[in-house]
């Protein structure tokens, strides 16, 4: 015997189960929260129906390069691409920079991406695609 849903599809006959493990501070946590990445901070380039903010993104590729010229930096970003209109994530460890450069990195980037109304900021979050 099949079920259906309201799209029509075919549901599972299956009950799905979700595994829980114990982390090192012994919570239990689902699989993918406990093997989530955190990273300082992440930008989130989002589309609301009519694709992302090109012109804003490639400022902020220039302003990266830009900004590490000029502190004599090297900032390692992991892009994760996760949507059908070009959204993508840029996600920054960061642990290798002393805090005055973290906070002065943040401070402008949110200063210049402030302009646009589809990007996201987060900080201490994890990141989409990115595992571990």
């Amino acid at each position: 015997m099949s079920a259906y849903n309201c799209s029509g599809s075919k549901k599972s006959g299956s009950n799905a189960t979700t595994v829980k493990t114990e982390n090192k501070e012994n919570k239990s946590v689902t699989p993918s929260q406990d093997d989530k990445k955190t990273f300082r901070f992440t930008v989130s380039f989002i589309s609301k129906g009519a694709g992302t903010d090109y012109q804003i993104k490639e400022k902020y590729d220039a302003f990266i390069t830009d900004f590490e010229t000029k502190n004599k930096v090297k900032m390692t970003i992991n892009k994760a691409s996760w949507g059908r209109e070009g959204e993508s994530d840029y996600c920054f460890e960061m642990s290798q920079l002393n805090n005055e450069i973290v906070k002065k990195f943040m401070a402008e980037s949110k200063a210049l991406l402030s302009a646009s109304d589809r990007i996201n900021i987060g900080e201490n979050t994890n990141c989409r695609g990115i595992i571990k």
